[in-house]
């Protein structure tokens, strides 16, 4: 069972993983432009917040506030390389835009109710590399460029929630209390060539019109039990109750990723996740028979939901909405005093354990608000064996 602090590790990693792999796939790709200097506006004070945390960023004196439209960059003469339609509520990832000879990464997110064009939607990511042309200014009017040191970034900004210590480059990451990141990659002096640069990604998810809060009356309640024991979740719609089989998540669209195994012996388990869409969900796989099984015939024996994780809000038993605004108070007063209670610096982990059913529970961590990770981490996580 992960703790509140091995959770928050966990999701820094994969997202540390996720920004390091765009950005050595896009350093391959770009050459020396140092010649682009020319170019450059004349130095000027930039008028930017000193708040590491407003998700400010200001390319050659410009400022943008992430998250911002895209119609903003394309107004200061940044053009997009494509313009395709994206569904409604979902992401694109590097939508990749140049300016004389300059280029930079972003994704960006459909916040409407229809498909929409790109140059339509909104932009939550920026992503720079020193080596592109561009003068980059961060919160404070701290100057990022291709001499800056990790210790010029801390001592701007402070310690990071997480550093890595990679081959090519150390990595600082930056995270607030909701779904952000400020993440800069330094690249080691012995490794500094024209295919490897210093890099910055600024992620700020919060979205007015789609994160101001849930008007619970206008979601659709569900058909399922009143008691937390009955280890039913509603995901995407659906109903699940655990355990439950393999197909009824794969019959609803989601996809099995990470199995390393195709069967598993009597009584074994294995780790692996859900994915649909935005959406990702973490499951425990169990054979609860007594010869070995295939994967596809055996039970997802647990699931833990991170909100963080493509969802808005979830529905539990009783139809109680589990989201970022849900508070341990809650929790107790709709399904009462939990079998145990612990406290951590940054959350509070509630455990309901049947007592009738050894291979049963449910734990919800609540993150807190003075904690270093916010709401959209909490999590709650369902495990029934069935045994």
């Amino acid at each position: 069972m992960f703790t509140g602090t091995q959770k928050a590790k966990k999701i820094l990693s994969l997202l540390l993983a996720a920004a390091l792999m765009t950005g050595i796939l896009s350093s391959c790709q770009f050459l020396n432009k140092s010649d682009a200097r020319s170019n450059q506006p004349e130095d000027r004070t930039v008028s930017i917040s000193d708040d590491l945390y407003s998700y400010q960023i200001a390319l050659d004196g410009q400022v943008y506030t992430l998250p911002c439209s895209m119609s903003d960059l394309t107004a200061d003469g940044w053009n997009l390389l494509r313009d395709d339609n994206l569904d409604p509520g979902k992401t694109e990832t590097y939508v990749t835009l140049t300016k004389n000879n300059a280029i930079i990464g972003v994704d960006v997110y459909n916040s409407k109710a229809e498909k929409s064009k790109i140059s339509d939607c909104t932009v939550i990511s920026m992503l720079v590399f020193t080596n592109d042309g561009i003068t980059v200014t961060m919160p404070g009017g701290f100057d990022f460029n291709e001499k800056t040191t990790v210790d010029d970034i801390t001592g701007q900004y402070g310690a990071p929630a997480q550093t890595a210590d990679l081959d090519t480059s150390n990595q600082l990451t930056y995270i607030s209390k909701y779904r952000t990141t400020i993440y800069f990659s330094i690249v080691k002096s012995a490794k500094k060539d024209d295919n490897h640069a210093n890099y910055v990604y600024v992620l700020n998810r919060i979205i007015d019109n789609d994160m101001s809060g849930l008007d619970h009356s206008k979601i659709d309640k569900a058909e399922m039990a009143d008691q937390l024991e009955s280890y039913q979740i509603s995901l995407d719609g659906a109903v699940y109750t655990i355990p439950a089989s393999y197909a009824a998540f794969t019959e609803n669209g989601w996809n099995v990723e990470g199995v390393e195994s195709q069967t598993l012996e009597p009584k074994k388990y294995c780790s692996a996740h859900l994915e649909k869409g935005e959406m990702k969900v973490w499951i425990e796989i169990y054979n609860p028979s007594d010869q070995d099984r295939r994967i596809t015939d055996c039970v997802i024996s647990q699931v833990e939901v991170q909100l963080y994780y493509g969802f808005k809000y979830l529905i539990l038993p009783g139809n109680f909405i589990f989201e970022e605004r849900t508070t341990v108070q809650d929790i107790i007063g709709r399904y009462g005093e939990p079998y145990e209670t612990l406290e951590r610096d940054n959350a509070t982990m509630l455990t309901y354990w049947n007592q009738d059913n050894d291979g049963g529970y449910v734990v919800f961590d609540i993150m807190k608000e003075d904690g270093e990770f916010g709401p959209s981490f909490n999590s709650v996580k369902f495990r029934n064996t069935g045994d």
